[in-house]
């Protein structure tokens, strides 16, 4: 599966692995062999209405209970930091509230927790207009959905009709592409040409925004996402 990189940018083995696990089309994220680490920070849209229809209202402190797995209380006390009136639809409500609680802060906590010891670097994919290949239209945008950035790295086929990428996501698909790529081989993702990528320390706190049509570091990660009540920092 050729990696998405307009002829200019190929996918390549860490120098002296026969077995390509350096090359981002078999390793997708996570730790390298010799302790590198990238840390990858979710978007998701929690897509109920997929199974049961759009969420109403009078449903969004069942639904967050049996998201989190939490008593209807618990649910309702959290209910209180996403209220329904910020958003426009419940959806989008449970939506940023799971994507919080499930994904970001514990992969922001995760990138805490070995930044000390290794050199690591986050990102958050903030494409908010990224098509979606496999699930059909619901009640509200997907925006930057779960495994969304992945069709930026790699040539996939879709399961339902979707828009090719236009052409500041093309570009970002290219920066993308040279991360990766230099991470596998380099041991970190900067080099001539991309926009510079700082490893992740827990003073400074900043992650590399993945949003069209060029990458920037943002710095207030742990906020947008209210990461004090889902995972406090180390």
């Amino acid at each position: 599966m050729p990696a998405r990189c307009s002829g200019r940018k190929r996918a390549r083995g860490v120098r002296g692995d026969p077995r390509g696990v350096g090359d981002p089309r078999r390793r997708r994220q996570g730790a390298h062999a010799d302790g590198r680490s990238g840390i990858r920070v979710r978007t998701v849209h929690l897509n109920i209405d997929l199974v049961t229809g759009p969420l109403a209202p009078g449903q969004y402190v069942g639904a967050i209970a049996a998201t989190l797995g939490v008593p209807l209380a618990t649910a309702g006390a959290l209910a209180s930091f996403y209220p329904l009136a910020r958003f426009p639809s419940p959806d989008l409500a449970l939506s940023a509230l799971g994507t919080a609680a499930i994904f970001a802060c514990n992969s922001r906590k995760a990138a805490r927790l070995l930044s000390p010891f290794v050199p690591t670097h986050a990102y958050e994919f903030n494409d908010e207009n990224a098509p979606q290949l496999f699930l059909p239209p619901v009640s509200f945008p997907y925006g930057s959905a779960h495994a969304s950035e992945i069709q930026y790295l790699f040539d996939l086929r879709s399961t339902v009709p979707a828009p090719p990428l236009a052409a500041d996501q093309r570009r970002l698909s290219e920066a993308m592409v040279a991360y990766w790529t230099n991470f596998a081989k380099l041991g970190t993702p900067n080099w001539i040409g991309t926009p510079f990528w700082p490893a992740y320390e827990r003073t400074a706190d900043q992650m590399q925004s993945l949003v069209p049509p060029q990458p920037l570091v943002e710095s207030g990660f742990a906020i947008d996402h209210k990461c004090a009540i889902w995972a406090p920092a180390p």
